[in-house]
């Protein structure tokens, strides 16, 4: 879409927040914008949609590029339509929030202008990848709204539903210690094991979502640990 929009013209346009958990750190995939508005400055993914197609279907569309046949999962965040959002005229964004493994994510970056930047600070949101650190400021549109409240999001639903277990390399086949590293990425914040292997227990073991196999972990260090899957 060029630079300008028809003062009378409305624009809807996606923006997917693909996120991801790795070695107790949640992370969020941007790029780095090329054309105006905002050029140079980084964003969440996305684009206007058609209008031969939903907003929903832009999103999955837009997911599927950056991880392309993972089946990664995506729910709608807000819609964000404040009138001076875009400098290019009238556009409305529905925000959506994706979740995946870190090793999907991993494999599909190779080659990709990504980066997969790490949430130091949410309250004035301060993002990391390397040596390059991120403010608000170096975002495009409203992205970094976006990128808090998609944040808000999942730390209210880890604590009542199962997206802990999106961001697993193998529902079927994991351990205790990587889901409570996961806990503790979307968290930011430490859990520790006794609180946390309680929590598990009463919420999950107990009720049968998830159960302990005759499975363990095989070679690394210290002893094989006990390997648990979700109950379908």
């Amino acid at each position: 879409m060029g630079e300008t929009l028809p003062q009378s013209q409305l624009a809807v346009a996606v923006d997917v927040m693909l996120t991801t958990a790795c070695e107790g750190e949640l992370r969020v995939l941007l790029s780095q914008r090329k054309a105006a508005p905002y050029a140079h400055c980084w964003a969440l993914p996305g684009r206007m949609v058609t209008y031969q197609e939903t907003a929903e279907n832009a999103a999955h569309a837009v997911l599927e590029e950056l991880l392309p046949g993972t089946g990664a999962a995506l729910e709608q965040l807000y819609t964000f339509s404040g009138v001076n959002r875009d400098p290019r005229g009238r556009v409305v964004s529905v925000a959506y929030l994706a979740m995946a493994p870190w090793e999907r994510v991993a494999s599909s970056m190779a080659g990709s202008p990504m980066r997969a930047f790490t949430l130091v600070e949410n309250s004035r949101l301060l993002l990391r990848d390397g040596s390059l650190t991120l403010q608000e400021s170096h975002l495009a549109f409203d992205h970094g709204e976006m990128i808090r409240m998609g944040i808000e999001r999942l730390r209210g639903k880890v604590e009542y539903t199962d997206i802990a277990f999106r961001y697993l390399r193998d529902p079927d086949a994991f351990t205790l210690a990587e889901l409570q590293r996961v806990y503790e990425a979307i968290l930011g914040r430490p859990t520790g094991s006794g609180n946390f292997q309680r929590m598990i227990r009463n919420r999950y073991l107990e009720r049968g979502l998830i159960r302990q196999t005759a499975r363990k972990t095989r070679g690394g260090q210290g002893r094989p640990a006990a390997l648990f899957e979700m109950v379908n």
